[in-house]
């Protein structure tokens, strides 16, 4: 069981802040795509084993349009390219930080 099972039936979720979920699969990422109504998703200290998994399931969610991916150990910022549909976008990894306002 993830930790995002009991959100799941969940009819109107809009915000979502998971906390050292260690969600570490692209199936339990893939599980946000259930939440249609999520508008903004803050991601904290997670162990993210393949971060490109996170990326593209945020980036590809019809309704999500704030993302804040922190200590999350991301290492690649080129994944902002795919986030550009989005309003704002934060990464924090470490020592590494980038804000994006997107115009």
């Amino acid at each position: 069981m993830s930790s995002l099972d009991p959100l799941l039936n969940h009819p109107n979720l809009k915000n979502i802040t998971l906390n050292n979920s260690y969600l570490n699969s692209k199936d339990e990422y893939e599980k946000l795509y259930n939440l249609q109504h999520l508008n903004r998703i803050s991601l904290f200290a997670n162990q993210l084993t393949d971060e490109s998994h996170i990326v593209e399931v945020v980036s590809n969610h019809p309704s999500i349009t704030h993302v804040e991916l922190s200590n999350n150990f991301l290492t690649d910022f080129s994944s902002l390219d795919k986030m550009q549909q989005k309003d704002s976008v934060y990464f924090s990894a470490g020592v590494k930080k980038f804000h994006q306002k997107i115009q």
